[in-house]
């Protein structure tokens, strides 16, 4: 392949593996909008990708081998790719939108046989003319350049072929997502990527040009097959038995993609998982084929000499020891990956380069021997033509995510799932000598000796239960909600220190599930109660391991501004805390709650102290599905619809901030019906949070936006969405009912009254449209969301949630006139004034936390610290002593500091006399500090303040 001729032909594969790929990544994501993120939806969508390309490489194998001109095939079926290519965001996208409703909501569940052979059928279908296709361009030019080379021992030539096609994969997954999808979109990327096609077609067709090869007839191609050396293989009459290589293939296939499955899933564990990872893990995995097969090429003309069925089972055995190798790398790619991207000091790009390295170490000789393997076999039939060959190595790949990823995994779990594929290697190996004739010693000794490797694997891989998050004891008091901020924090062993213990967990294909439980080592008194838990979805996510409190506000919120809400919609599930707010709402007859993870619903029973075993309430109703197909499915219709917060950075979470999905809630709603959007500011860059607010406003007339906790860490604001219907004028809230709705005893724990729901009020429609601006929206066909917010993930900041919040504080506008309206006792402008001051409050304690933050990062001494925040807090306070966050930040100020108790207790004291809480604090410093003649003076004069009986202890 020296010639100049054949250097053109490689640049036509390398095209043409660029656009393949590239095809693959956008049709994928596509048919995801269709038929969902679910287990069995994905899974299908990839069976059905591989089934159309087996199908044309099958279908095509004797076309190919018979045809006159095979670059003639090869030039239109990459013209009919290109085509298709360029029509099916349109045609997929339109799918989209018809297919959930057409098919239903029961059709989209994770553990159902039918909506598995939906998916399988629907996805293969719609990709048909695409996959057939390309199913058959690599068989077709690979027998137009075996006729120019027709002496050419154990075909080598398709080695360097293959290499070079798989090559331009990998440039055709990087390139889509880090330049097309990001720049142009899902229309533009699939122009440029036919552009590719189109390419690959005009340099073939220049190849055959140059080459000056006459267009043999059959009888000529059948007479050019040369002779297969195997003079020093136990049984040398190797073509003889050509079914014995088909199968190796299938099998082969099958064991390769069912190890890329195990170990993708696996490493979710420890990866970001956001739209790159992916394709960094793919082109890893693409890279090291192309490597094994440019190798075996390059150097195995001496060892293949006159043994080509010694080499197969050598590899064979060789893949099966890569295979034990992966499992053991795969329980170090924690160290690995922190060792490359230290927490907190790397950049999104380092971070990119550590996933990819530790995906190499762990899937690289693995893939190495899948491409030497793949270019030994093919090549020995490859004078018979490889579109049989190239068809059943496809449907190998094609059936593995259900062999070791539906079966394997949800069975056997993550390392047995793992060690199963090298069973597969083991008998594939076996079964080959065999009907090769080796001896059995050798035989014998090699399956020993592979088994004997397996004994050193690690016992588990579920890498989640190994390494924990430091013990947050804030959190383990239930004073703050516990999701995990800025994702990747320093880790340590589970150990006998662990203040976090396991207590139950799941390896899954959406993630490996695991619920702890707190035990302080070092506790000063016994714990009071049940221990808190809480919920850990792969290394990134956590909830629970508090109350609850703040995340039942994120429930309560929307259920409160709704009237009398019937019927009610939670995209989102988790520990249960936010859906345990329909508790609380008597008027509700019927709840849907849709989660993504089957597990998380089993292990909902768990958190019963927090969810209030709302499993028990004969109105909840779960659903294990993917929320945004759910939805596009659905018949119902609903008073009030609560998303939950999505990562935006996870890879399809920014499906659930697009338009199109906004659009279809809206549908759902009833007249007078509100969505209530939660956003994460600490998860999303300035940026990328205006283009979802942007999107969000397009979509509903009116918009609110509200405060959900008072945490500059971690703040999470809400946008709701009124759809009132044509005669409607607008949201109104009746501050009597309102009143009366929140004197239950829940309510008053989780909100001050009325003034504090409605004092965290931040934008309306017109101050939200002021404040993100002219820009993009984000678009199934333009994923704005989905390739910007992994910067986020990527790269961790302690800020992040506190300058997005501050910016938005800075936008705040009153309560609209129009929003309130009462007729009963309560005095309307009285009210309004009332939410003004408590939302004033809520500013000065805002900006208190924030100056807190900024003298914690910088390591300031705690009192240091508090005695910059508390006049801030102290603010607060005077403004509106009922703000429990402003008392409880003083109080850990006097904590901190003698000086700043002597300077808060008086002006508190004065502000609030008649506060029980403030007078036990400050009795309580003084008794620390041995003031006993203040003391006795202060406690007489708090029985006198709050009217206590002279027996009485304040």
């Amino acid at each position: 392949m020296a010639r100049a001729t054949d250097r053109t032909l490689l640049i036509a594969f390398v095209l043409s593996g660029a656009a393949g790929l590239g095809y693959e990544i956008l049709w994928t994501r596509l048919l995801a909008l269709a038929l969902g993120s679910e287990t069995l939806g994905v899974l299908g969508v990839l069976a059905g990708f591989f089934g159309g390309m087996a199908l044309g490489a099958a279908a095509l194998h004797g076309h190919a081998r018979r045809a006159e001109d095979p670059v003639r095939l090869f030039v239109l079926l990459e013209l009919c790719a290109a085509g298709f290519a360029v029509l099916s965001p349109f045609w997929l996208h339109a799918l989209a939108g018809w297919l959930p409703g057409a098919l239903g909501p029961w059709a989209g569940a994770n553990d159902g046989g039918v909506a598995l052979a939906l998916s399988v059928g629907v996805a293969g279908l719609a990709l048909l003319p695409g996959t057939f296709c390309l199913g058959a361009t690599l068989p077709a030019l690979v027998e137009a350049r075996r006729r120019t080379q027709p002496n050419e021992p154990d075909g080598r030539g398709l080695g360097r072929l293959y290499a070079a096609n798989t090559a331009g994969a990998v440039l055709g997954v990087l390139g889509t997502v880090h330049v097309l999808l990001p720049l142009m979109g899902v229309v533009g990327g699939a122009v440029a990527l036919s552009c590719l096609g189109f390419a690959a077609a005009i340099v073939a067709r220049r190849w055959a040009a140059l080459s000056h090869r006459p267009r043999p007839t059959r009888k000529h191609v059948d007479h050019e097959e040369p002779e297969v050396d195997a003079s020093r293989d136990p049984d040398p009459d190797v073509a003889r038995e050509p079914w014995l290589l088909l199968a190796l293939l299938a099998g082969t296939g099958l064991a390769g993609v069912g190890l890329e499955v195990v170990a993708i899933h696996v490493l979710s564990q420890v990866l970001e998982n956001t739209i790159y990872t992916f394709a960094h893990v793919l082109a890893v995995y693409l890279l090291g084929t192309a490597a094994g097969a440019a190798l075996y090429t390059r150097y195995a003309a001496p060892a293949v000499a006159g043994r080509p069925a010694t080499v197969a089972a050598g590899l064979l055995l060789a893949h099966a020891v890569a295979t034990i190798w992966a499992t053991s790398a795969l329980a170090s790619s924690f160290e690995l990956l922190e060792w490359i991207a230290p927490p907190g000091d790397a950049r999104m790009a380092t971070e990119m380069v550590a996933e990819a390295v530790t995906a190499l170490v762990v899937l690289g000789p693995a893939t190495m021997l899948m491409g030497a393997l793949f270019s030994h076999v093919a090549g020995l039939l490859a004078p018979r033509g490889i579109g049989r060959a190239y068809a059943l190595n496809t449907l190998g790949g094609a059936l593995a995510p259900f062999v070791f990823g539906v079966w394997g995994i949800e069975s056997l779990g993550y390392r047995d799932a793992l060690i199963s594929v090298a069973w597969v290697y083991l008998l594939l190996f076996g079964g080959f000598t065999w009907f090769r004739r080796f001896k059995p010693i050798p035989q014998i000794a090699g399956i020993l000796g592979v088994v004997a490797l397996t004994g050193l694997s690690p016992a588990s891989l579920l890498l989640v239960a190994r390494y924990q998050e430091p013990a947050d004891h804030d959190d383990a008091k239930g004073d703050a909600n516990t999701k995990n901020a800025n994702g990747r924090n320093i880790r340590r062993y589970v150990d006998e220190a662990m203040e976090w213990e396991i207590i139950d967990s799941r390896e899954t294909l959406l993630g490996a599930v695991v619920v702890s439980e707190f035990h302080p080592r070092a506790a000063k008194e016994p714990q009071r109660g049940s221990p808190p838990r809480r919920l850990q979805v792969g290394s990134k996510f956590y909830m629970g391991g508090g109350f609850g409190v703040g995340e039942q506000r994120l429930g309560g919120i929307p259920l409160l501004l709704h009237p009398a809400p019937e019927r009610a919609l939670f995209l989102g599930v988790g520990t249960g805390a936010t859906l345990s707010a329909v508790r609380h709402h008597p008027s509700l007859t019927h709840i849907d709650a849709v989660e993504l993870v089957p597990a998380v619903l089993d292990m909902l029973h768990h958190f019963n102290d927090i969810n209030g075993e709302l499993t028990k309430d004969e109105r909840v109703h779960l659903h294990a599905a993917d929320a945004r197909r759910f939805v596009a499915a659905s018949h119902d219709r609903y008073d009030v619809i609560v998303a939950d917060l999505f990562h935006p950075g996870r890879d399809g979470a920014g499906n659930l901030y697009a338009r199109e999905h906004f659009e279809n809630v809206r549908a759902r709603l009833h007249p007078g019906g509100l969505f209530a959007q939660w956003l994460p500011l600490y998860q999303l860059d300035a940026p990328t949070l205006r283009v979802v607010m942007r999107t969000f406003a397009e979509v509903f007339g009116e918009v609110h936006v509200l405060l959900g906790q008072y945490n500059v860490r971690v703040p999470a604001i809400v946008l709701v969405g009124y759809d009132g219907g044509n005669d409607d004028g607008g949201l109104v809230i009746d501050v009597d009912e309102l009143t009366r709705r929140m004197q239950t005893p829940v309510h008053r724990e989780l909100f001050t009254g009325p003034q504090d729901l409605l004092g965290s009020y931040l934008l309306d429609r017109d101050g939200l449209t002021s404040f993100v601006g002219p820009g993009p929206q984000n678009l199934d066909l333009v994923p704005v969301v989905a390739t910007r917010a992994p910067k986020s993930a990527y790269e961790e900041s302690d800020t992040r949630g506190r300058d997005n919040l501050m910016e938005i504080l800075a936008a705040r506008r009153p309560l609209p006139e129009g929003l309130l309206f009462g007729t009963g006792p309560i005095s309307l402008p009285a009210f309004r004034n009332e939410v003004s001051v408590f939302g004033e409050a809520v500013e000065h304690y805002l900006q208190g936390e924030s100056v807190l933050l900024d003298a914690t990062l910088a390591d300031a001494p705690t009192a240091t610290a508090y005695v910059e925040a508390t006049p801030h807090y102290l603010r607060a306070f005077r403004t509106e002593p009922r703000l429990v966050p402003a008392r409880g930040a003083l109080f850990r100020a006097a904590s901190a500091s003698d000086d700043l108790a002597e300077h808060v207790f008086p002006i508190m004291l004065e502000r609030a006399p008649k506060e029980r809480r403030v007078w036990q604090e400050y009795l309580g410093h003084l008794e620390r500090k041995g003031d006993v003649e203040r003391l006795r003076a202060a406690v007489q004069q708090a029985k006198e303040t709050l009217g206590l009986p002279e027996a009485a202890s304040p």
